[in-house]
């Protein structure tokens, strides 16, 4: 019902939309020069925080100038923190995500370890084609969610007093 009062109401600019391209083709262009920047300082990366101040030097036009995030989190993490950085970010992310597998956590049932993985999944994804985590609100509670993911399990059962 709701696809059918969509295209009542709006069918032409819909149409338009759908047929458009999924990505914008000025990320594509961000993508590509914060690979070239990547490209030239891999191990270590260019550090924290100069994203804006190291692409000007990879962009190709005026217009280009006041990019601040590479809208993906990933590349952007590649291109501040290296290689060397990235191995110790994603190796905390992956400690974090096999915390509930262990014995002693908080017992809380099979389904909640579940949503906050898909949570944390969803956010995870989204970062690839926007920047998320540089949005305070989402930052905080991706990382409220890596905390009570990191105390409770689905396995075992409930303690007895």
């Amino acid at each position: 019902m709701a696809v059918l009062l969509g295209v009542y109401l709006g069918g032409e600019p819909l149409t338009n939309r759908f047929r458009a391209s999924p990505v914008d083709v000025s990320r594509l262009e961000i993508w590509r020069n914060t690979w070239q920047a990547f490209k030239q300082a891999p191990v270590f990366g260019t550090g924290p925080g100069t994203f804006s101040s190291v692409y000007g030097f990879y962009s190709s036009g005026v217009e280009d100038q006041g990019i601040a995030q590479a809208h993906n989190d990933w590349l952007e993490l590649l291109l501040t923190f290296g290689i060397m950085g990235s191995v110790l970010v994603l190796g905390a992310l992956a400690l974090v995500l096999l915390q509930p597998f262990g014995n002693r956590r908080i017992y809380c049932g099979r389904a909640f370890p579940r949503f906050i993985y898909i949570s944390l999944g969803n956010c995870l994804l989204y970062a690839v084609v926007d920047f998320p985590l540089t949005i305070y609100s989402i930052l905080f509670l991706f990382i409220v969610n890596c905390a009570v993911l990191s105390s409770v399990s689905g396995h075992g059962r409930a303690l007895s007093t």
